[in-house]
């Protein structure tokens, strides 16, 4: 953890804490205002704010008992009931059954008894026949099916019900339904031997039981509303308006509204102390410390960073006491919604300027930061986070970075369905939504507008890769690129194939493919400084190094990295695409100079045959690393295949490997084998050697390509 990276985040959490003394803790003032019925007032007591004038909780409990008992009660025949009481009338007949050809009485009997029957000997011999048994269970089934598609009731006082059928509730009368001894009857009445009397009645009481019962989710749904229904309040007290005059006896009525006064003094601002309100702060300030240090530590972790670029934290720290000023003149001073407040701006510029994922994380930071300061109004705070989270998370997919009315529409959308979703969630009124609509989008416009001055400033200070930085590096009357054409014809041509081949593996894995085909572009541009001694600007370039002792070649080989850094930082080029001409040789070793030092007689340090690294951090460094090995190779043979071409891929791929090179870039195996696949046809189609025709074909113009 870096001193300046502490020193940053305790100055900043100190300006927000201070900011919270000024503006929010003056006002968690309020009197104390414990009056009792019939007690004298010694001082006027009058509204400070318009507030509710909330019921008791003896009235609220009193009221929700006489809806309640009110409502009517639903009822609905219960299929599993009767599907219950079949089954259990299955039962007992497989065990009947079972005795016919087991013949085992005692076994039948202590079965039936779990199934609630009593049973005598003659009773099973008798249904141990299978024709009567058969009759008995289908008089049985079919009048049990009757009085349950009917319905069956028990303990019902009123002469109606309100019955569900198909989603609707109809009020019946009890006659169209069946008690449920009535019922009983029905199964009683048999035209079998009398023995078998005292089992059926059994029967009857055991399978017939009330199928009409009351719909318990209907019925606490209609709870719920009647419940909902009930207004929290008998009126409104406006400011100003004298609650308790001095002198005056004080009422019941008098206490109802002062303790919903103390109810809305809690809801505005809390119940503190001076010394609560010292440790408050003290709190606050520590929670804001270590949010806005988490925020630098990740900033700091997140990029290739170098400790004279620290000075990037002051803004993205300031970006929360910007917040934080815009949530107190919002809040505080003009008194407007919390929608209004422009949340996203801060966050859309970080993602843009930084990355998407430390945008996602700076706006949970943020939301953390601003929310003492907007009355804790949750809902509408959480409403500003979830809209841009998501237009970040638009932007990410799309790329589009400084289309400014993309950005717009994006987040004008986010923001409309945040918004919705949350008012219905909450109930709102048809009035409230459309107010909520309103300011969501002007909020968004502000945001957008903000972003229209941020993100140029800060792309230029910083040097950031953003999409039209990028497509501005692509343009051939860039001084450096027209410099590399002019001067190193040779790596001008190299690095443009490098960059067809990086862009369309990088389309392949999802990686940037602008800053690939731009970092290809500019990787080797450090080549102009000492062309002649690179083969592909000059074919005589060995005649030079044949007068060099091998570790001069070596770095004057390796110093085109570092003067390509040089010239890129003097041109003001990108961060990432800097990255890449410092990474795309990694800690490779220059092999044609150290076999050369090897076969000679002298003492050799490997490490002065070694780039400088460090090895490729990114995905879109790994494939220029790769390309440009990839190309160079492919160049300097006769390719009559493509399957040489593949096996050249496949050798320049393993060797990365065995050393190394990718230990650091977020690449896997299955990215390389797709990287393959995405620069086989395109080293195909410009190195490949023409195929030959036969004469006559060739005549005809068939085989001319």
């Amino acid at each position: 953890m870096k001193s300046k990276s502490v020193y940053y985040a305790i100055w900043s959490a100190l300006i927000i804490a201070g900011l919270y003394q000024i503006f929010i803790s003056g006002k968690n003032i309020r009197p104390e205002l414990n009056l009792r019925p019939g007690q004298i007032a010694d001082r006027d007591i009058t509204a400070p704010f318009d507030y509710p004038v909330m019921k008791s909780g003896a009235q609220l409990t009193h009221e929700k008992d006489e809806v309640i008992a009110g409502l009517p009660i639903p009822y609905v025949i219960s299929a599993d009931v009767g599907f219950e009481q079949q089954k259990k009338l299955d039962e007992i007949f497989v065990i009947l059954g079972a005795f016919q050809v087991k013949g085992d009485i005692e076994q039948a009997k202590s079965d039936l008894a779990k199934q609630g029957i009593t049973a005598g000997e003659d009773q099973i011999k008798v249904l141990g026949q299978s024709s009567l048994r058969n009759r008995l269970y289908n008089h049985l089934y079919d009048r049990l099916t009757r009085v349950y598609e009917r319905g069956v009731y028990e303990a019902i006082k009123a002469d109606s019900i309100f019955l569900m059928t198909d989603d609707e509730q109809v009020l019946i009368g009890l006659d169209r339904l069946l008690e449920v001894d009535a019922a009983r009857a029905m199964i009683r009445e048999h035209g079998f031997a009398t023995v078998l009397n005292a089992m059926i009645e059994q029967l009857a009481d055991t399978l017939v039981t009330a199928n009409v019962v009351v719909d318990e989710k209907q019925y606490n749904a209609m709870k719920d509303q009647a419940v909902s229904e009930i207004p929290l309040q008998v009126g409104m007290i406006l400011k100003n308006e004298e609650i308790v005059r001095k002198n005056a006896r004080v009422s019941e009525k008098d206490v109802e509204k002062l303790i919903s006064l103390q109810t809305a003094y809690r809801n505005h601002y809390g119940r503190r102390n001076s010394l609560e309100q010292l440790l408050l702060v003290m709190g606050l300030f520590c929670m804001f410390g270590v949010v806005i240090l988490m925020t630098d530590q990740y900033l700091e972790s997140h990029r290739l960073r170098q400790p004279e670029r620290f000075f990037e934290m002051i803004p993205i720290n300031l970006g929360y006491v910007i917040l934080v000023l815009i949530a107190i003149a919002n809040n505080i001073l003009l008194g407007y919604n919390t929608l209004l407040i422009p949340f996203a701006m801060t966050v859309i510029a970080v993602a843009i300027l930084i990355s998407y994922e430390f945008g996602v994380f700076y706006a949970v930071c943020g939301m953390i930061i601003v929310f003492p300061f907007v009355g804790m109004d949750f809902y509408n705070l959480i409403v500003k986070l979830v809209a841009s989270l998501m237009t970040v998370m638009m932007l990410r997919k799309i790329q589009s970075q400084t289309e400014y009315l993309t950005i717009w529409l994006y987040l004008i959308i986010s923001s409309l369905v945040a918004g919705l979703t949350m008012s219905l969630y909450k109930n709102d009124p048809i009035q409230t939504i459309l107010s909520n609509i309103g300011l969501l989008a002007i909020s968004s416009v502000i945001s957008v507008a903000g972003l229209f001055f941020i993100l140029p400033y800060f792309e230029k200070r910083w040097h950031r890769a953003t999409k039209q930085t990028l497509l501005d590096l692509l343009d051939f009357n860039h001084p450096l690129l027209k410099r590399l054409a002019v001067e190193a014809a040779g790596t001008y041509h190299h690095s443009l194939i490098v960059g067809n081949l990086t862009e369309r593996a990088a389309e392949a894995i999802g990686a940037n493919p602008l800053l690939a085909r731009v970092g290809s572009y500019y990787h080797d541009i450090g080549k102009v400084v000492n062309k002649d001694i690179f083969t592909e600007n000059n074919e005589s370039s060995s005649t030079i190094h044949d007068l060099l002792p091998p570790d001069q070649s070596a770095s004057m080989i390796k110093d085109h990295v570092r003067e390509g850094i040089e010239l890129a930082i003097r041109f003001q080029i990108p961060q990432p695409v800097v990255d890449i001409i410092r990474q795309h040789h990694g800690t490779s070793t220059i092999r044609y100079f150290l076999d050369k030092a090897q076969n000679s007689d002298q003492l050799i340090d490997p490490q002065a045959y070694m780039y400088d690294g460090p090895r490729p951090k990114t995905k879109e460094a790994a494939l220029v690393m790769l390309a440009d090995i990839v190309e160079s190779t492919t160049k300097s043979k006769v390719i009559s295949s493509e399957v040489e071409i593949a096996r050249i891929i496949d050798e320049t791929t393993q060797k990365l490997i065995y050393e190394g090179q990718f230990n650091d870039a977020p690449i896997t195996i299955n990215d390389l084998a797709i990287v393959k696949e995405s620069m086989l046809p395109v080293l195909a189609s410009i190195y490949r050697k023409r195929l030959d025709y036969p004469a006559e074909k060739a005549t005809t113009g068939s085989g001319t390509e």
